[in-house]
Formats: C-alpha cells, structure tokens, sequence
C-alpha cells in the first residue's frame, strides 16, 4: 500500500490579505466575480481529505458573476517549502460536466509530501468581454459609428496589453498586440478576433499582473481569491 498522505482542506477562506467580498465592485456599478465554493474539502473543511503521494488533486470551484461579463479564472497551487516568489500557476478549465456552466476546474499532483496550499482567484476578463460584445455586434448590422466607437475602445485594450508585456521585457508579444490593434483601428474585425490574442490579452491585462507573483488583488477589479491548505 503507497504511504498515504493527508490533504487537509481547511474551512473556504478569502485570502486575508484581500478585502472581503462585500468590498469587492467594480467602478460605476459594474460586475463583479465572486468565488461561491472550493473543493476539495471534508465536512466543509473540519477533516482532512486523503492523498497518496503523487496524486492528483482535482480542484473544483464555484465562480458567478452579476451580468454578462467574461470571467478569468486561475488555481494557484504552492508547496510549503516553495519561495512565495516561485508560486506556480496554471488556468482552470470551464467544468463541462452536468451542465453546471459556473464550475470550474483543474488539477495539480501531489508530487512530494509535505503542505500544499491552493487556491483560486477570478476576475472580469475585459479583452474577452470586449470581443463577445463586438462579434455579437458585427454579426448583428449595427451602424458603422457605433462599430468605429467599439474599435476604438479593443484598440486601448490591446494597446494596454502591449504596454504591460513590453513592461515585462517581453519582444513578440508586444509587437503583435500593436499590430492588432493598428489592423482594428483601420477596420480589421477580424484581427482583432482571434482566440490567440484573447488569450494574451487575458494574461496581460490580469488585475494584479504588475508586481509579480503575489496572490493580493486590488477590489476596483473585481478579483475574488478563495484558498485552502492541503497537506
């Protein structure tokens, strides 16, 4: 029998360096992302779950937001032994199963025993939000005024998008977010379309992406961190 480690999930709890959740709202009334559950856990947290050593470790959260914004979502996972500055991440993937649209999930292993500690945060992904309401807008005839003013405004994301990864000391991606948005703003919609720059946007344009790795997010863009010990 492989020597089983314990993986305890502790009680739901928002990051006690984030503001709580009823302080979290966007400008102007805008939506906001609201992390409603997190698995696994155990009699909602008070025993511990069991891992054996390299495991995996599928992790399922609930995430809403009130409206039709697009959301992010990311699972953070650390060892104990891990520098806070070495914090490793990866996307959650949308949960497809029973149909239940505001699952989401992924997984990490258990690689070598000792604490882990995981969590996950969302937030408004504006680029992705921006490139919903405007396909639905080309695809719908709307005047050419209202397109113009819609370009203008992806352009500033792209734009901002590029400035932050050219802050990073990043080459290609900067160039090609300029290029898009130049091909935007001389009527491109295509352009600025793709999935592949959606996905750069998204990185790029995380509440919290300058500074680093810290879990900490600023409320005036609605990020929600809920995280757990697992040991």
């Amino acid at each position: 029998m492989p020597q089983q480690e314990p993986t305890e999930a502790d009680a739901t709890e928002v990051d006690p360096d984030l503001p709580p959740p009823t302080e979290l709202s966007l400008p102007g009334g805008r939506d906001r992302a609201v992390v409603t559950s997190l698995e696994p856990e155990v009699d909602g947290g008070r025993y511990p779950a069991k891992r054996a050593k390299g495991q995996t470790v599928e992790v399922t959260a609930g995430v809403i937001v009130d409206g039709h914004e697009q959301l992010a979502v990311e699972l953070l996972y650390q060892h104990e032994r891990q520098r806070k500055d070495r914090t490793a991440w990866m996307p959650l993937k949308v949960y497809d199963g029973g149909g239940h649209n505001d699952e989401y999930v992924a997984s990490f292993e258990a690689e070598k025993l000792g604490t882990y500690k995981f969590g996950v945060r969302a937030w408004i992904d504006r680029y992705a939000t921006w490139q919903d309401q405007f396909k639905r807008r080309v695809e719908g005839g709307v005047s050419e005024a209202e397109l113009r003013s819609e370009r203008t405004e992806g352009a500033a994301l792209l734009r901002h998008a590029a400035d932050a990864a050219e802050e990073e000391g990043k080459k290609r991606d900067p160039k090609r977010l300029r290029a898009c948005a130049d091909a935007l703003s001389g009527g491109d919609d295509e352009a600025a379309l793709q999935a592949g720059i959606a996905e750069l946007c998204r990185d790029y344009l995380r509440p919290d992406r300058k500074g680093g790795s810290t879990p900490g997010v600023r409320p005036e863009h609605a990020t929600e961190s809920a995280r757990r010990e697992v040991f």
